[in-house]
């Protein structure tokens, strides 16, 4: 994989992603969305990848227990780049 290129999956190897009906999104989407709105910056009003990606990692797994099949899902990053500027906020 090129250092140019960063992977930011839904869920890891064997599992799926969640739908939502309330929430009209999948786990991953909804809250992928809310990241970029400004919840994963940190106190420069800016979405680097790490600080995205650990957001994710927080929230999606967070979010997926409280599913009524408990279902696990864990969003998976590949890439090396996690200070990359997703968004800048400013």
């Amino acid at each position: 994989l090129s250092e140019k290129i960063s992977i930011l999956a839904a869920s890891s190897v064997g599992e799926n992603s969640i739908e939502n009906d309330e929430l009209k999104h999948s786990l991953f989407s909804y809250y992928l969305f809310k990241g970029l709105k400004g919840e994963a910056t940190g106190s420069d009003n800016k979405v680097e990848l790490g600080e995205l990606a650990e957001y994710l990692y927080r929230k999606v797994p967070e979010a997926s227990k409280t599913e009524d099949n408990f279902i696990s899902q864990n969003p998976l990053f590949i890439g090396s780049d996690l200070k990359r500027i997703v968004l800048d906020l400013r």
